[in-house]
């Protein structure tokens, strides 16, 4: 009887659905730097934060962050960004990492060289011909058959001139991508003393003024050593006005005061600004 009992006791679990795993894909598959991507991916954990980057394939070395996204309420994370410059001609992977490690995706990409064209989808596109139908000439008509008299053609006034003119051939053109954000350290003031780190403010405040980014939308602005955004030291965050346009201001923490860089990113792209220092910094 405990063995009985002990049998009914034993249940088996019911299966559980496995999780699909999760994706990125990159449209084009290759570009030159400085070239804009988009970033798309599915099955993901809703509202996790995925860090993106280039990987060189197969051969190690440290990755190029291109920053951050978060994935929305359907699973689906998007991001628009560019071609580093940290990454040279070759074949590359670009990985997608959850914050909390428990998912992550990579999909190859190719830096092709400066000097060869840059992927057109567009220009790439081919149009099917059209169909024609072949009439055979070969089939006799049948000789019981009575052929109605045609009417003599109308007369043709040779004197006028045709003033149909032909339809145009021209190929429509493909419009042209919104131009890329912008973002500027305003220079420093004419009676500025050193050391001098960018903006319109003297001693060790950042101001930063951007442009063409999406009206009402949230931009981190920060600060790093190198022009790839890799470690950056956070300063805040500033919204976009109507016009596209914000203007931010803050001063930099003591670790970040040597940094040359300035990073805006929204959550699709980010633009990476040079930080002009005085000859006597």
């Amino acid at each position: 009887m405990v063995l009985v009992l002990a049998a009914c006791g034993t249940g088996i679990e019911p299966a559980t659905p496995s999780r699909l795993a999760s994706s990125v894909m990159v449209s084009p598959d290759h570009a030159r730097q400085g070239d804009s991507i988009t970033l798309a991916g599915v099955n993901w954990q809703p509202g996790v934060r995925v860090a993106l980057a280039f990987e060189r394939a197969g051969q190690g070395g440290e990755p190029v962050s291109l920053g951050m996204t978060t994935v929305d309420d359907q699973g689906q994370l998007s991001f628009v960004t560019i071609v580093p410059q940290a990454a040279t001609p070759g074949v590359w992977n670009i990985t997608a990492t959850a914050a909390d490690s428990t998912q992550s995706a990579a999909t190859p990409f190719t830096v092709v060289a400066p000097d060869v064209a840059a992927p057109n989808v567009a220009a790439s596109e081919t149009i099917a011909p059209e169909a024609t139908v072949a009439i055979s000439t070969d089939t006799p008509v049948p000789t019981n058959t009575p052929v109605p008299p045609t009417d003599p053609p109308a007369p043709t006034n040779t004197d006028v001139p045709a003033t149909e003119t032909p339809a145009s051939t021209a190929t429509p053109q493909p419009t042209s991508p919104p131009p890329a954000p912008t973002a500027t350290v305003a220079p420093p003031p004419t009676d500025a003393k050193p050391p001098w780190l960018g903006g319109n403010l003297r001693g060790n405040t950042l101001a930063v003024i951007g442009g063409r980014f999406a009206a009402g939308s949230k931009v981190r602005i920060s600060v790093s050593k190198d022009k790839d955004g890799r470690a950056p030291v956070r300063l805040g965050e500033v919204t976009v006005n109507r016009d596209g346009k914000f203007d931010f201001s803050a001063r930099l923490p003591r670790q970040a005061r040597d940094f040359s860089y300035v990073v805006a990113e929204d959550r699709d792209r980010r633009v990476i600004a040079y930080i002009e220092k005085s000859k006597d910094d």
